[in-house]
Formats: structure tokens, C-alpha cells, sequence
């Protein structure tokens, strides 16, 4: 028996270091706190995210840190709950998507269609 845990236990350790070997790095494209929070929304636990978002302080609203980062904050381009949840860390993008405003979007459907339409019998 012991024999198969320790075989069991190598075989886990190996695919582990090869999960982690494939691991995307994220690091801060310079000293502000804007990029330390992107690379905390990708790689870090919820409570560590948390401390960082306590920890910044913004001139705009100092007292709602979460709803300003959730809405305002991009990485890449990309908003940090949606960056979040594309690395991977999908317990820090669901806490960023709890604060995120809801988009409103209004189209012309009647623009969207291109071609002729009959109406009648053929």
C-alpha cells in the first residue's frame, strides 16, 4: 500500500509542476497601482484582490473602491472582472461583476437588415 501512495503521490506532484510550468505570468507594466491591481485580479485570491482594492485610494470616489475599479479599471483593453475571469481567477471576477453597472444598449433593428423584404403572397 505504501508503495502505490508514493507512485500516486509522484505521478499528482509531476502533473501539478506541468499545470504550473503552463501557467500564464502576469506582471505589472510599471509601479502604479492600476497595474498592480490587474495583475492582483488575474493571479491573486479574493482576499488578497480585496486588500488591494481597501488599499487604493482614489481622488474620484475614495469611499466606493469596488464599483469604481469594477467599472472604470481596464487591463489590456479589457475591463478587470472580464480580464479576471479570462485568466482564470473566476472568484475575483465574480466579486468585480457584483459591482459592475449594467449597460444599456439601444439598436435600430430595423438598420440591422440589409436586403429586400417582401411582404405577400409569391
Amino acid at each position: 500500500m505504501g508503495i502505490v501512495t508514493k507512485g500516486l503521490t509522484a505521478v499528482l506532484f509531476t502533473f501539478g509542476l506541468a499545470a504550473t510550468a503552463n501557467a500564464a505570468q502576469y506582471t505589472a507594466a510599471d509601479n502604479t497601482p492600476e497595474s498592480k491591481l490587474c495583475v492582483s485580479a488575474a493571479t491573486a485570491s479574493k482576499v488578497k484582490m480585496h486588500r488591494q482594492v481597501k488599499n487604493f485610494r482614489s481622488s474620484q470616489m475614495p469611499t466606493s473602491n469596488y464599483t469604481l475599479i469594477a467599472n472604470e479599471l481596464y487591463c489590456n483593453g479589457v475591463n478587470v472582472a472580464e480580464f479576471a475571469r479570462q485568466a482564470g481567477n473566476d472568484v475575483v471576477a465574480s466579486k468585480l461583476a457584483k459591482y459592475r453597472k449594467s449597460n444599456v444598449q439601444i439598436r435600430d433593428l430595423a438598420n440591422l437588415r440589409q436586403g429586400n423584404v417582401h411582404v405577400g403572397s409569391l
